[in-house]
C-alpha cells in the first residue's frame, strides 16, 4: 500500500480526462497527500491550457486552509498553502470547493487504484509523483 490520488478533469463541454496519481516517496499524511494531488492537478490543468478552474475536494480542512478560513499550523502545511497561492495566481479564476466524499466516488476509485498498485483501467492516465512539492521540515523536538 502507498499514497494514491484520483483526478477527473471535466472540460466546459463535459469531456473527461481521468488520472491515477501514485506518490512514490515516503508516505505523506492524508493532508499532505490532498495538497500534493491538488497542486499536481493544477499543474496538469495549466499544461492543458486551462485558464479557469473549479477544484472540488473532499478534505474540508485543506479547503479551509487554502482559502485562509483556518490557520495552517505546521511548517509543512504553511509551505503547501504558499505553493497553492502561487499556483492559484497562474489562473484567471480558481475556485476551491468542498464536497462530500460520497459525491466523488469516481475519484475515490481512482485513488484506491493508485494506493494499491491495482491495474490501470483503459482510458485512464497514470502519473507517478516522485518527490514532494515542498521541502519537508522535521517536527520540532519535544522539550
Amino acid at each position: 500500500m502507498g499514497a494514491g490520488a484520483g483526478v477527473v478533469f471535466i472540460s466546459p463541454q463535459g469531456d473527461k480526462m481521468k488520472y491515477v496519481l501514485r506518490m512514490n516517496f515516503p508516505p505523506p499524511t492524508n493532508n499532505e497527500a490532498e495538497y500534493e494531488a491538488m497542486l499536481h492537478d493544477m499543474c496538469m490543468a495549466k499544461a492543458c491550457g486551462a485558464t479557469r478552474l473549479e477544484i472540488y475536494g473532499d478534505s474540508s480542512l485543506i479547503v479551509q486552509k487554502s482559502m485562509n478560513l483556518c490557520d495552517a499550523v505546521s511548517d509543512n502545511m504553511i509551505a503547501y498553502r504558499e505553493i497553492y497561492r502561487l499556483m492559484e495566481g497562474k489562473f484567471e479564476c480558481c475556485e476551491l470547493k468542498h464536497i462530500g466524499r460520497a459525491s466523488i466516488e469516481e475519484v475515490d476509485t481512482l485513488a484506491n487504484i493508485g494506493s494499491t498498485w491495482a491495474a490501470i483501467p483503459n482510458g485512464v492516465f497514470y502519473v507517478v509523483i516522485k518527490q514532494r512539492s515542498i521541502n519537508v521540515k522535521p517536527p520540532a523536538p519535544l522539550t
